[in-house]
């Protein structure tokens, strides 16, 4: 400000606070891989740096929470609910599994292995399968019946990949006839 005197003047300076400018703010894109669903829900967020955000991941029926991929440290990839801080744009996935049950089932007298029961396995999963006749009291193996090809059924031990629900049943006999 440039004034001539030429007569006394009074003169105030006045000041305003500019307030900061906003703290940057940064994309959360969350995705799915699978059955099942976030929160927040897949898409993408807006949140301002430093926010801590918190995802949690729930599997739909027949599924399972596998983990997550992107931009999450390895040691957080199984965590849920998963806390983030965001300090860059992020690409998160929560991941799912399909998941399948094999129920087994004995008649006679025996055991199996796994034991006779439910079992759940992801999609996928070959499981070894095996047959223990009571063989003090003089039983046999007779065969498997069930949920597996009619062909292989003498064998023992057998595998069974779980690309769907499963029941199989161990027969045991006494005596060396087969079932």
């Amino acid at each position: 400000l440039s004034i001539t005197m030429d007569a006394d003047k009074n003169i105030t300076a006045n000041f305003v606070e500019i307030p900061p400018p906003p703290p940057d703010s940064f994309n959360l894109t969350i995705g799915i891989d699978g059955n099942g669903s976030t929160d927040p829900g897949e898409g993408t967020h807006r949140y301002q740096e430093g926010d801590q955000v918190t995802i949690t991941a729930t599997a739909d029926n027949g599924w399972r929470f596998d983990g997550w991929t992107g931009d999450v440290p390895e040691e957080d990839w199984s965590s849920n609910p998963l806390s983030i801080t965001m300090d860059a744009d992020k690409n998160i996935t929560a991941n799912f599994v399909e998941m399948f049950t094999l129920t087994l089932r004995k008649k006679g007298e025996g055991s199996t292995s796994p034991a006779v029961g439910e079992h759940t396995y992801t999609k996928g999963t070959k499981v070894e399968i095996e047959a223990k006749p009571d063989t003090k009291n003089g039983w046999t193996f007779g065969g498997w019946t069930g949920d597996y090809p009619e062909e292989e059924w003498s064998e023992n031990p057998i595998i069974v990949t779980m690309d769907e629900d499963k029941d199989i049943t161990a027969n045991f006999v006494q005596g060396n006839s087969n079932y």
